[in-house]
């Protein structure tokens, strides 16, 4: 079974199962084992598809394709008072889509603009959904840290901006933010 991590807490999670199943000796051991969790027959408006033990709650949300289809802008910046900020901004607009990445002042390189197609448009998008990012908290902050990194996303899409941001804490699905952050061609941010 695929284990997907909670986007709140980081502990794996469990397949939701809706309604009232055939009992078999396997689902009771998934059960048992904290891989299924039987969610009676009342669904929620979306419904979640995976229960966190650990959190106690639905978590993994179906998103919306909408939403995707209606990206029009990801930005996202990170840095501190020392390193300098970096910034990434992917945007479609008129059937263009391009990505630009604007170095900090530290950084020994130029802005760098590349042309994406619609195809890797969409796929980047769809991987930065696929990070849980509208699951996330809107703000991750550790107060026990006085300097260190900042970071902020947002994204457009439709009339409406969403935002997150952190200081020198992140989500349980940073990493797989990240990845879809580097899967440009364009300068690795850390």
């Amino acid at each position: 079974m695929t284990r997907i991590r909670c986007p709140h807490c980081g502990h794996e999670t469990a397949k939701i199962i809706y309604g009232i199943p055939q009992m078999t000796d396997q689902l009771q051991k998934d059960i048992d084992d904290h891989k299924v969790y039987l969610a009676g027959c009342e669904r929620m408006i979306p419904p979640p598809s995976r229960y966190c033990f650990h959190c106690k709650q639905g978590v993994c949300y179906t998103f919306f394709p909408v939403e995707e289809m209606e990206t029009t802008k990801v930005e996202f910046e990170i840095g501190g008072y020392f390193q300098g900020y970096k910034r990434l901004v992917v945007e479609g607009k008129d059937n263009s889509y391009f990505a630009t990445y604007y170095p900090s002042h530290c950084e020994d390189i130029l802005e760098k603009r590349i042309t994406l197609t619609s195809d890797q448009y969409k796929k980047f998008v769809h991987k930065v959904y696929m990070s849980y990012i509208k699951e996330w908290d809107e703000f991750y902050d550790n107060r026990d840290i006085l300097d260190g990194t900042s970071w902020q996303i947002t994204i457009t899409y439709g009339n409406y901006q969403r935002e997150w941001s952190g200081n020198n804490v992140y989500p349980p699905s940073w990493n797989r933010f990240i990845k879809a952050i580097n899967s440009l061609d364009l300068p690795t941010i850390k």
